[in-house]
């Protein structure tokens, strides 16, 4: 008796065992996850940027600050477009290579680096553009843009050393330009081409420049620099 007892309390226990299933949590697909995240993703960024509201700005800030802040930017930028402008225009003026010829002097000088006014400077008697090989006078440069320009009545030029030729210049010679009353004397010629060739004359070892003029004479000119 008290065998089958103990048999149907096991048979009980198994059956109620086996009865009993634990719910299982239904794992969703990876994609519908992504996409969950995804939207939670969109979802901040769409609070985190604020839209820009001009309205609220104008409302805030008032007009008056707006002009006035529309104003200094309007200033700030023409400051600097000016600025360009000059900087552009000065190093226009560094890079063009022209000289001035005191009056009494044939040696040039490099007019950005002297005074062309004051109490005792000398007052100039020639201009000259070492880019353009081109002479004018103190009148002309001062008063007018517009003038007539001469050749060199030279055809050709060579310095020479007793019967020995030192330099032929007649290629220089001839790209010479000259706008005056009187074209430039020997020495500022000369002057100014040694500006391009880098060679300064001795003139004591009395040297001279023969030159072949316009109407085929010849003549012989003291190199006096």
């Amino acid at each position: 008796m008290a065998d089958n007892q103990v048999d149907t309390q096991v048979a009980t226990e198994e059956t109620s065992t086996q009865s009993v299933v634990e719910p299982v949590a239904q794992v969703p697909p990876v994609d519908d996850v992504e996409e969950e995240v995804e939207e939670e993703e969109e979802e901040e960024e769409e609070e985190e940027a604020p839209n820009f509201n001009y309205s609220l700005a104008l409302a805030k800030f008032g007009l008056h600050t707006l002009l006035f802040v529309q104003s200094v930017w309007g200033f700030l930028y023409q400051a600097v477009s000016t600025g360009e402008a000059i900087g552009r225009g000065v190093l226009r003026s560094l890079q063009t290579p022209l000289y001035i010829f005191f009056k009494g002097s044939s040696h040039p000088y490099r007019m950005q680096d002297y005074s062309l006014t004051g109490p005792g400077v000398a007052p100039i008697e020639w201009y000259y553009n070492a880019e353009t090989k081109r002479f004018v006078s103190r009148l002309l440069y001062t008063t007018t843009n517009e003038y007539n320009t001469h050749h060199l009545e030279w055809l050709s030029g060579q310095i020479k050393y007793n019967d020995l030729v030192l330099y032929d210049i007649t290629d220089y010679l001839q790209q010479v330009r000259w706008a005056g009353v009187t074209r430039p004397s020997t020495s500022h010629v000369l002057a100014a081409w040694s500006l391009h060739s880098g060679i300064v004359l001795n003139t004591v070892d009395g040297l001279t420049l023969q030159v072949i003029n316009s109407d085929g004479t010849e003549a012989t000119l003291q190199c006096r620099v």
